[in-house]
């Protein structure tokens, strides 16, 4: 189908588009824009039908939830990577992976209300470039009560090693789980 994009469609209302604050301090879109033109700030709205496979509602929260973890210097998560480095880097990304701040308001991921976030890059990036560096699978939402239930006594994350311990979203479920 193509380059591993089609997932994130279908949980956004509309493509990412690119965004500025007004005077009141509101993301508002950018007028005339362009997906071609290059822009450091993007705004993702997600359907407001979203759901985790228990039924549960999927949110914004949940996608900040799981970018606050995976920047999480005390994690250590070896992808953290996906959100500094290369050539979509998040603005702020790396101190606070670094541990420089622990303040998460000087990260360039901002919520905006329940069904939209913001992200805001170190680079002026075009639609193309945002599409394919939020394909990853860093960028899909963990569940957070199941997430917390999966911690070991040590602090290790054991989300996602079992069938119990993952909590699947989107048109399939998972059926067995087979090591």
């Amino acid at each position: 189908k193509g380059i591993g994009w089609e997932i994130k469609p279908e949980m956004l209302s509309v493509l990412p588009y690119a965004v500025e604050q007004n005077e009141a301090g509101e993301w508002v879109a950018v007028e005339d824009f362009d997906g071609l033109k290059q822009y450091t700030t993007w705004k993702f709205d997600l359907r407001t039908d979203l759901k985790w496979a228990n039924g549960d509602a999927m949110n914004a929260n949940d996608f900040i939830y799981t970018y606050k973890l995976v920047l999480d210097p005390v994690l250590n998560m070896k992808r953290a990577n996906y959100f500094y480095g290369g050539s979509a880097p998040i603005k702020g990304a790396k101190d606070y992976f670094d541990g420089k701040t622990t303040d998460w308001a000087t990260v360039g991921i901002k919520q905006v209300d329940d069904y939209s976030f913001v992200f805001e890059y170190a680079n002026a990036l075009k639609l193309w470039d945002v599409e394919y560096n939020m394909s990853g699978f860093l960028y899909t939402p963990v569940h957070k009560a199941t997430w917390e239930a999966n911690i070991a006594a040590d602090g290790t994350p054991k989300y996602g090693t079992s069938m119990e311990s993952y909590m699947a979203s989107g048109a399939y479920t998972i059926s067995y789980w087979e090591k």
